[in-house]
């Protein structure tokens, strides 16, 4: 049985992707490289899932027809998938202590997730 259709795997592909190129790049630890390459796939899902899912040009007439979510991974939408990988990055990334040290390695997903989660310097 598939799991996903159209561009779903896109989702699985670059997480996976971007975890290696971290996990090689950088000496981290599971956690701070899955919530890396979690919370800097997720603008990618949501921003390219939202776009292919919601568009349809007609080919005769030129108008935009509106269709249901083509691009699915587990059923569940890529856009959708922006989100949870933002969520499941951040509680990672919390759940560590050198949070602060990590996020600017997150380029923009770091600034989503900064602006998102009250910081502290306190410890």
């Amino acid at each position: 049985m598939i799991i996903w259709t159209g561009r779903g795997i896109l989702v699985a592909l670059i997480l996976v992707i971007i975890f290696i190129f971290i996990a090689k790049t950088f000496d981290l630890r599971f956690e701070e490289t899955l919530s890396i390459a979690a919370i800097t796939t997720s603008p990618f899902c949501f921003l390219f899932g939202w776009q292919w899912n919601t568009k349809v040009i007609e080919k005769n007439t030129k108008r935009i027809v509106r269709q249901k979510n083509r691009h699915t991974i587990f059923w569940i939408p890529i856009q959708y998938w922006g989100i949870i990988l933002l969520t499941i990055g951040t509680i990672f990334l919390l759940q560590d202590d050198t949070a602060l040290f990590v996020l600017p390695l997150l380029g923009l997903g770091g600034i989503i997730a900064m602006a998102f989660v009250p910081w502290t310097l306190e410890k």
